[in-house]
């Protein structure tokens, strides 16, 4: 203790700063001098429940005009945290008293009046947290806990108190909040004159603890979450800095909690809970406010992959209901009749990417879910740094749900079809053409080399002193810059393969090298004419040109195609069978190189010329689009009848039009993915009518 007091004041006081609340007590009972440092630290945050004991405390801090100088935060619980209670214990008038065990006891709503009307008293309060009990109803019937009559005379009377303070509060919470708007106009301006000098807001919206896909639609959830912007943000837009949102339901699509028309010009951080983007007005409501956000927390946030909306065929369609308009929503044919379907592409790579482009001043930023946050109703609740960071559960509403429906599609439809594990096995003509596509994989590997590929890779010095006639050391640099385009035309397809397309990208590429082989053999045709130097050197052009054209599109497309197009279950022995035929005629072109070369000198080059062009009608005519497309739904492609070329258009044509495959289309099977939406309560099963399929159409 000795060394401890040995301290400068402005030590010890730093110490009691970052000490937690039992030490910060134990602390200043230990000595007088730590007692008078340590006061406005124990004494600076304070929790009053409706108890005998809490409501004492708070009654003998304020009776002390030193202790109440140290009060500058206050929560506040409306509710006995010991006892359960009911409305009538708060609707009671303040100056009834009634008889308990033969005592007067004071009713919890005049303890709680008493609270609010010794907030003034407190001269330095700047901070004002308010807890309601999480049980609350959609209607003044309902029976529960807290219901919107009592919370409505609560919220009246604590904005009345408020508004009586000796200093503008500088930060509010309200936590397990429901009331958004008040019928009285007096307490309307309480409420606005509270908001307007706010710097943080803190709110914690609660709804009925049932089934959200049974109270989504309720008409108070629906009012709460429509009226929550107008009434209780828009008045702290001048000096809000910090503002927490968090909400029991999956606020933001449905029910439509819509941010638009408000803006912050001096918001610092902003917290979003358990809220649900299905619309890209959503991020950009949150990058318009680059220029000042310094910190983000998006705690258990999740995207909307899909959506179906009910309505009744007599009744007008809900789209008021949701962040979307009636144009963002189709029907869709595996729906009945009183059923629109939405899609959204937006995935949080989008979303991270977006943030890190468009706010530039972000110091902090958390993505991930507060472990008990949803479990247990937690004082305090300002939760932002003990988010643990990483993808949760309901990070894509649907969308894990999709992907394993889309697995075990594909496994189904492969299931029976070739059980066994030889190699041979992948040959056989099943449901799902393995056979075709061990084929095909097989022959794309080998056009990865029947180019002539290596005939520049190995050779290219050679040839430029053979065939171009120039000095060993002059064809030794450029042989070393020629296969550097290999590198530099590589670069294209590492970013760009998937809006490229694997079918366009061969066909244009071996069309290219084909171009490039022919004006070779016929520059290099004339070497021996009198302007044959001339000639020669313009064929090293199209040497460079030919490197830059394969690394493009050749070089990387069959090693991408051989996985996609192979089924789960000959992926590895197809992959093999597929990369064997790579090494093999990587071999025989080797070998085959330096005597097509000597003898046939110039026309050698027209072997390449031709076989280039023979892959163009070849990829065409039987190699099917892979790109954008999962690999469960390559399956769909050689699965349906005809044409797998045209299968695979009319595939790409479903993803854009509806965002899914239809699985059962043309494939003569019995397969049934499961189509269902399941809610944040855990996944459950829809009726037949409403089932849907997977829409996930890229891999992510």
């Amino acid at each position: 203790m000795a060394r401890l007091m040995s301290f400068p004041p402005e030590i010890l006081d730093r110490l009691f700063f970052y000490a937690d609340s039992t030490t910060r007590k134990n602390l200043r009972c230990s000595s007088h001098v730590l007692s008078a440092i340590g006061q406005r630290w124990v004494f600076d945050c304070l929790t009053v429940s409706l108890t005998d004991a809490s409501c004492g405390r708070l009654d003998h801090i304020i009776s002390r005009p030193v202790l109440a100088k140290c009060v500058t935060k206050l929560y506040m619980n409306t509710w006995n945290l010991d006892n359960e209670v009911s409305d009538w214990d708060y609707l009671q008038s303040q100056e009834f008293q009634y008889q308990e065990n033969g005592r007067s006891r004071t009713s919890l709503g005049e303890r709680l009046w008493n609270a609010f009307d010794r907030l003034k008293e407190l001269p330095r309060l700047e901070s004002l947290i308010l807890r309601f009990h999480d049980d609350c109803g959609e209607t003044e019937f309902d029976n529960c806990l807290q219901g919107l009559a009592v919370r409505d005379v609560i919220l009246t009377r604590f904005l009345s108190a408020v508004v009586a303070l000796p200093r503008p509060l500088r930060e509010l919470g309200l936590l397990d909040f429901q009331n958004v708007y008040f019928n009285e106009t007096q307490t309307a301006a309480n409420r606005n004159k509270v908001l307007n000098s706010l710097q943080i807001l803190r709110l914690d919206v609660t709804n009925v603890d049932r089934e959200e896909s049974q109270f989504v639609h309720a008409r108070n959830a629906q009012d709460c979450y429509r009226k929550l912007p107008r009434s209780w943000l828009k008045p702290t837009m001048a000096n809000l800095e910090h503002l927490t949102l968090y909400s029991r339901l999956r606020a933001g699509f449905c029910p439509k909690l819509d941010l638009r028309g408000l803006h912050f010009p001096r918001l610092r951080s902003l917290s979003l809970g358990n809220y649900a983007f299905m619309h890209d007005s959503q991020l950009d409501w949150i990058l318009s406010h680059g220029s000042t956000l310094l910190e983000l927390y998006l705690d258990q946030c999740t995207i909307i992959y899909e959506a179906a909306l009910s309505f009744n065929v007599d009744e007008p369609i809900p789209v008021s209901a949701t962040i979307l308009s009636l144009e963002d929503f189709h029907p869709h044919p595996d729906l009945v009749v009183d059923r629109l379907y939405a899609s959204y592409s937006g995935r949080w790579a989008n979303y991270f990417r977006a943030f890190q482009n468009a706010l530039p001043h972000l110091r902090h930023f958390r993505f991930g879910f507060t472990p008990g946050r949803w479990t247990r109703r937690i004082l305090p609740f300002e939760q932002d740094m003990q988010i643990a960071i990483g993808f949760h559960q309901q990070c894509y509403m649907e969308y894990i749900l999709a992907e394993r429906d889309a697995i075990l599609g594909a496994i189904q439809l492969e299931s029976g079809e070739n059980t066994s594990r030889s190699l041979l096995s992948v040959f056989q003509n099943d449901h799902v053409k393995t056979r075709q596509r061990v084929l095909l994989a097989w022959w794309v590997q080998f056009m990865n080399q029947a180019g002539g590929i290596n005939l520049v890779v190995y050779y290219a010095p050679s040839m430029l002193v053979q065939n171009v006639g120039l000095s060993a050391r002059l064809a030794q640099i450029l042989g070393g810059c020629i296969n550097m385009m290999f590198m530099f035309g590589s670069i294209v397809p590492s970013f760009f393969l998937d809006r490229m397309g694997r079918r366009n990208t061969m066909i244009a590429g071996c069309a290219g090298l084909s171009l490039c082989m022919m004006m070779i053999s016929a520059l290099l045709s004339q070497a021996k004419t009198s302007n044959g130097h001339s000639y020669s050197s313009a064929a090293v052009t199209f040497f460079f040109l030919y490197m830059l054209v394969f690394g493009m599109s050749v070089n990387c497309v069959p090693w991408v195609y051989v996985p996609e197009i192979l089924p789960l279950a000959a992926r590895t022995r197809g992959t093999a069978i597929g990369i064997s035929s790579n090494w093999l005629w990587n071999f025989t072109v080797v070998m085959i190189t330096p005597v097509i070369i000597n003898r046939l000198h110039w026309k050698a080059y027209l072997i390449f010329m031709v076989t280039n062009a023979l892959f163009v009608p070849a990829f065409y005519f039987f190699y099917p689009e892979t790109s954008n497309l999962r690999l469960e739904d390559v399956d769909y492609i050689f699965s349906r009848s005809g044409d797998p070329v045209k299968n695979a258009q009319q595939i790409l044509a479903e993803l854009k039009l509806n965002g899914h495959v239809d699985a059962l289309q043309g494939s003569g099977s019995q397969i049934s993915p499961s189509r269902h939406f399941s809610e944040e309560k855990g996944v459950h099963e829809a009726r037949n009518e409403t089932k849907l399929a997977p829409a996930e159409s890229r891999s992510t």
